[in-house]
C-alpha cells in the first residue's frame, strides 16, 4: 500500500527500538497486538466528540478524494482492494475544473494533430480551409 511522507514517518518513530518480528501497534496493558480495532475507533470517536462516524465512512472519504484528485476508477480499485471496477466508479466525482481540463486537452490534441499534418504537407499541396474550434473560457 502507497503511502505518504507524513505516515511513513508516523510510522518510523513507532517502530523505533523493534525488531523485524516485533508488532508495530501493541496494547501497552497487555503487551500484545491490537486485533480488533473497533473498540479503539468507537472510543477515538467519543473522545474528538465525533457522532455517528463508522470505519467505512473513512474508507468512503478515501475512495471519493481519491476520485477527486483525479485517480480514475482501475487506481481507485487497486487502492481499496475491490474486486469489480464497477465498484470504484461510484468514487470518481469530476469536478467543474477537471471537466473543463478534459475538454481542452481535447482541443488541444486537435490542434496538436492539425500542426502535425500540416508540417507534413508538401508546399505544393492545395491549401486547406480554415477550421472553426469553438473554446469556452
Amino acid at each position: 500500500m502507497p503511502m505518504n511522507e507524513d505516515v511513513r514517518e508516523v510510522l518510523r518513530r513507532h517502530c523505533a527500538g523493534k525488531g523485524p518480528d516485533d508488532y508495530v501497534f501493541v496494547n501497552p496493558e497487555t503487551g500484545k497486538p491490537y486485533l480488533d480495532l473497533k473498540k479503539a475507533f468507537r472510543k477515538a470517536c467519543q473522545l474528538a466528540d465525533i457522532l455517528g462516524l463508522r470505519w467505512n465512512d473513512l474508507r468512503h472519504t478515501f475512495g471519493t478524494r481519491l476520485g477527486m484528485a483525479g485517480a480514475n476508477a482501475f487506481e481507485i480499485q487497486e487502492l481499496m482492494g475491490h474486486t469489480d471496477v464497477r465498484t470504484s466508479l461510484r468514487y470518481e466525482h469530476p469536478v467543474s475544473e477537471r471537466k473543463r481540463a478534459a475538454v481542452d486537452s481535447i482541443i488541444k490534441a486537435a490542434m496538436q494533430e492539425r500542426n502535425r499534418q500540416a508540417c507534413n504537407k508538401s508546399a505544393t499541396d492545395a491549401k486547406q480551409p480554415a477550421v472553426r474550434l469553438a473554446v469556452s473560457a
